[in-house]
């Protein structure tokens, strides 16, 4: 958990471990983001730690609120549902270049690395997204150390 005005020492603390087995075992979480409400971000740092493992006190978190913990409905809230209907929308959304973006509810764009855009509703910024592997662009390849295949800077540009 970094605790800083900023997410600096977590991207380095990232790159210092070089065995992939240690990296899906280690969280690596910033509390504070300077473009970030920090009340927003604390929340979400919190919910990030709960994902990989760490306890969080939510009762005490929220007891000066007044919130409390209520069960999730079981009919349609609002006239919507809220329940993913079947396991094959996942299978399809996570099916790499075997399943198509438009399945998976994505907005799909013309871009020669990215292949889908997502709106954020609260702010209408963009969120882009794009799957690039040797297998569809064998050029990659060639942009790999140590065993790791990384996207040269010219895709940024």
């Amino acid at each position: 958990l970094e605790v800083g005005p900023d997410a600096v020492l977590t991207a380095m603390a990232q790159n210092a471990l070089t065995d992939s087995d240690q990296v899906g075992e280690v969280a690596f979480v910033s509390a504070l983001r300077r473009d970030e409400e920090e009340c927003r971000r604390l929340v979400s740092t919190l919910g990030r730690l709960g994902v990989h493992g760490v306890r969080v006190d939510w009762a005490t978190y929220f007891a000066p609120t007044g919130a409390r913990r209520v069960d999730l409905p079981t009919y349609a809230f609002q006239h919507q549902r809220y329940w993913l209907d079947t396991v094959e929308y996942w299978s399809t959304a996570w099916a790499g270049s075997s399943g198509s973006l438009e399945s998976t509810g994505l907005n799909t764009i013309d871009h020669p690395l990215l292949g889908a855009a997502v709106t954020l509703p609260d702010s209408g910024g963009l969120v882009m997204t794009g799957r690039l592997s040797a297998d569809s662009s064998p050029w990659i390849a060639d942009h790999s150390i140590l065993g790791s295949v990384l996207l040269p800077g010219t895709g940024l540009v």
